[in-house]
């Protein structure tokens, strides 16, 4: 008598509970893909005495595109890229947790000089990848286009949208 009239009543509510507890540890989530949409476009680096490039990029310019970036990702063109414009010029952190793709970081100031470029970062790690001078644009791409395209400190990325399509 009482609640829980029989034992195997008993045992069915503690494997529900269990569920739900185990249901609350793992929301359901959409495909990371589903979730947001990057829009794409080009920019162009200017490099002294040398031709520009021009890139195919995503943009990553609002908090929730700032935050995901190329995590979940597990492939990426050579010649592609992720652009991370920040709302204010300031040092920097990034990290590699859930992305699966070592990348080169190109790390530029305000008018979109690079200033410090870390290549070959190690996939899904934690480790803070932080810029040694104020930034406002990071650019990441697959690990050796730095030396592949020979893209230097004091090249200059070069964006329409974010006033850097003019020589400093």
């Amino acid at each position: 008598k009482g609640l829980f009239p029989t034992e195997v009543s008993m045992r069915h509510v503690l494997s529900f509970i269990v569920l739900l507890s185990l249901c609350a540890c793992f929301p359901e989530r959409k495909p990371a893909s589903e979730e947001i949409t990057f829009e794409k476009t080009s920019v162009e680096i200017a490099r002294p005495g040398r031709p520009p490039l021009k890139l195919n990029v995503e943009l990553a310019d609002t908090p929730e595109k700032l935050e995901r970036g190329l995590m979940y990702r597990s492939e990426m063109d050579d010649n592609a890229g992720m652009l991370f414009k920040f709302p204010a010029e300031s040092f920097i952190s990034m990290w590699m947790a859930n992305t699966s793709i070592s990348l080169d970081m190109f790390f530029a100031d305000s008018r979109g000089r690079i200033t410090e470029i870390v290549e070959e970062t190690v996939p899904l790690s934690r480790e803070r990848i932080t810029s040694s001078e104020k930034t406002k644009i990071v650019l990441e791409m697959k690990a050796g286009t730095a030396g592949r395209l020979d893209i230097r400190p004091g090249d200059t990325i070069r964006l329409p949208i974010f006033g850097l399509e003019k020589e400093p």
